[in-house]
């Protein structure tokens, strides 16, 4: 008899987002990852980087610097009765494309393409922009066939510079991800406390959650927090630009409802300047 057929997990809905913006946003940097498969072998020399560049100014992503990418194999020369020689291999692999204000960068690989910007307004004047240009560049000049994964992360900072110890989020963060911090017992004798949660977000789509507080040295030791959200989605189809940004609407609506169920309301209502 063939297997039965594997029931799909049916998952309860993430709250809906709170679109309104920040006024404190603590977002230090948000990345975003497509990765592919070209219909035939890419190398990407100097013609396809000046491709690149004009393709993605002329789509919105506005290229003030083009540098090259090296690649390094290593090799192991094996003869016998001689010790083993390890060899490594430099080769031009890509392109790094920055922009004109110096705050975003696309990295260009044949096998994909990397956004990532340290200025975050919004995701829709800011960064889904970019990302347009960018993948308009990258479909121009790879010309992708089959598209494998949609990466998107938001790396937050949470900082308090009287914060001298990790009990100081306590009330800030949810008491479930703080964990020992939120014990009366052992809260105070907490000192550093990573974690990573994998989470099931729907049909090939998964979430990591990397967070904690940390001795933060821009701030003289103060205690902040890290919140790290990498939303992806694994399904492998055809490569198609709206239909790839499509996806990456969705996961950025799933990455904001993670970082808000993160954070008590008090604590989201003083980032948005409420109080």
């Amino acid at each position: 008899m063939p297997p039965a057929a594997r029931r799909p997990v049916v998952l309860p809905a993430l709250p809906a987002p709170d679109t309104r913006l920040l006024a404190r946003p603590p977002l230090e940097v948000v990345i975003c990852e497509v990765r592919v498969i070209a219909e035939t072998p890419v190398t990407l020399g100097a013609a396809q980087g000046l491709q690149l560049k004009e393709a993605a100014t002329a789509a919105g992503f506005e290229v003030d610097r083009l540098e090259p990418i090296e690649q390094q194999t290593l090799r192991v020369s094996a003869v016998p009765g001689a010790e083993a020689t390890p060899l490594v291999d430099t080769r031009s692999g890509g392109w790094k494309l920055t922009s004109d204000d110096g705050y975003s960068i696309a990295t260009v690989l044949p096998e994909s393409v990397n956004v990532q910007t340290t200025r975050y307004v919004s995701w829709e004047d800011t960064f889904r922009p970019l990302l347009t240009g960018a993948l308009a560049a990258f479909a121009d000049v790879i010309r992708p066939a089959i598209r494998q994964r949609v990466g998107l992360r938001y790396v937050d900072r949470l900082v308090d510079p009287d914060a001298s110890a990790a009990v100081a989020w306590r009330g800030r963060v949810v008491d479930a991800l703080l964990g020992p911090i939120a014990d009366p017992s052992l809260g105070e004798r907490v000192i550093n406390s990573q974690q990573q949660i994998d989470l099931a977000m729907g049909e090939n789509r998964q979430a990591l959650l990397r967070h904690g507080p940390f001795a933060d040295g821009a701030l003289h030791g103060a205690v902040s927090y890290l919140l790290d959200i990498d939303v992806f989605d694994t399904t492998t189809t055809a490569f198609n630009i709206k239909n790839t940004l499509d996806v990456t609407d969705e996961l950025n609506k799933q990455a904001l409802s993670l970082f808000q169920v993160a954070l008590s309301e008090p604590y989201l209502a003083t980032l948005r300047g409420d109080q």
